[in-house]
């Protein structure tokens, strides 16, 4: 891969679990993964070296870690600050996001993702079933980290 941009979801999962993994599975937040996942994206997040991002995909981030006083996990608000310092952020007027037409099906977030991925050739990496089938119907790649839950489907 090129370089990778996680989505919300996932990121919120690679953040919150890597500081505590109990939340796994257990936090609001998190009941649709269990460790096995965050053990995933962890991998593919490290063996992609370059990262890239949006603001409106941060600004989720952010707001589901519950940054400041009430983290999800401790420390949360500053892994995130690291997190973003190190990536490329690619922004797009929102004026213009919803001017495409999957603005209407996947929202502000998503279609920044899907222009970001676009314009950086970057593999999305999604836990949404949606997601993953148009960015790949528009020739873009992108991984839904449920697809990997079989033994032998990571490498």
């Amino acid at each position: 891969m090129k370089s990778i941009l996680i989505d919300t979801n996932l990121l919120v999962l690679l953040v919150a679990g890597n500081l505590d993994r109990s939340k796994v599975g257990s936090h609001r937040r998190l009941r649709q993964f269990d460790t096995f996942d965050l053990d995933r994206v962890r991998a593919l997040a490290e063996s992609n070296p370059k990262h890239v991002s949006t603001p409106n995909v941060l600004s989720e981030v952010s707001n589901h870690l519950n940054s400041g006083e009430q983290e999800i996990v401790a420390g949360a608000g500053e892994a995130l600050s690291f997190y973003i310092q190190k990536l490329e952020e690619v922004y797009v007027p929102s004026c213009d996001l919803v001017k495409q037409v999957w603005f209407g099906k996947f929202g502000l977030a998503d279609a920044a993702i899907i222009d970001a991925a676009r314009e950086t050739g970057s593999t999305v990496l999604t836990s949404e079933w949606a997601l993953q089938g148009f960015l790949k119907s528009i020739g873009l790649d992108a991984i839904n980290i449920f697809h990997l839950k079989q033994p032998g489907d990571f490498q």
